[in-house]
């Protein structure tokens, strides 16, 4: 969605980041592992992954509109598998704590991305995929 938006480096951490969400749960599924080959393939050819500690995440998101690229990102992953797990729910909220954005603000993207993935569901179940 917004993986255009982050630096090079941003990317590499959103990398890192996406696959400990769709871990969160125990469960690799199939669709989570497609949406992060998806997102994967939209980073910067030379973009790996990169682990940076929940504690230091605010060192490479600093800008407001970074911090909420990133976590719309990663809420996306959580509703990959149409389910958004406790353990999910938990994760997003710890990372969001810890870059400083709202409560409110995150429960709005949460309510944004679990709208556009319903939508993609619907128009790929009408096309027949």
């Amino acid at each position: 969605m917004f993986i255009e938006k982050l630096s090079k480096e941003q990317q590499s951490v959103l990398l890192d980041w996406a696959y400990k969400v769709i871990e969160a749960d125990g469960v690799l599924d199939e669709e989570e592992l497609n949406m992060f080959d998806h997102v994967r393939a939209q980073c910067a050819p030379d973009v790996t992954r990169q682990s940076v500690e929940l504690t230091d995440l605010h060192t490479v998101l600093t800008e407001s509109t970074d911090k909420k690229h990133f976590l719309l990102e990663l809420i996306g992953f959580c509703f990959a598998d149409g389910v958004y797990h406790e353990s999910e729910k938990k994760l997003i909220r710890d990372v969001s704590t810890v870059l400083e954005v709202s409560t409110d603000n995150v429960e709005f993207m949460e309510q944004w991305v679990e709208e556009q993935m319903g939508m993609m569901f619907q128009i790929q179940t009408f096309i027949g995929e």
